[in-house]
């Protein structure tokens, strides 16, 4: 189930279960991503975090997993915008550039450069998401992606 579909899944429960009345006001694709966004800019609140010795081993563990995409990662918050793929499943454009919060063109930098590595390309609804590649770099990284 991907992340998207959860959410939903958690939306229509929550609709169902205040009212049975079948004109209820249903939550919208903006609802979902704005679920999305809250969610990870929860994730993203670093200063919840604890930091141990092994976070230290794993952050070079993953420097060294990066390195044939170094091209990309090396740009400033380039792995925040790949985790937040990876978790969300596909996520509207809009929506994940106001979460990374960066200019257009770097922003537009770091995503064309991710669509020339083969990690992330547009579907059909014009949402990026991992390609095949992308999602095996994300469970090498650790990244639980929901498949």
């Amino acid at each position: 189930m991907s992340y998207q579909a959860e959410i939903r899944a958690k939306l229509d429960a929550a609709n169902s279960s205040k009212s049975v009345d079948h004109d209820a006001e249903r939550y919208s694709d903006k609802d979902v991503d704005q679920m999305i966004v809250n969610e990870l800019t929860n994730e993203f609140n670093l200063a919840q975090y604890d930091l141990h010795e092994s976070d230290i081993v794993r952050a070079i563990k993953i420097e060294a997993l990066l390195e044939p995409y170094r091209d990309v990662f090396k740009k400033l918050y380039a792995l925040k915008v790949f985790y937040a793929i990876g978790k969300a499943g596909a996520i509207n454009m809009v929506t994940l550039k106001a979460l990374i919060n960066r200019t257009d063109k770097a922003y537009e930098t770091i995503v064309s450069r991710m669509i020339d590595l083969n990690l992330v390309y547009l579907n059909k609804d014009e949402e990026i998401q991992l390609t095949d590649e992308g999602k095996s770099l994300a469970e090498r990284i650790g990244i639980d992606i929901f498949i």
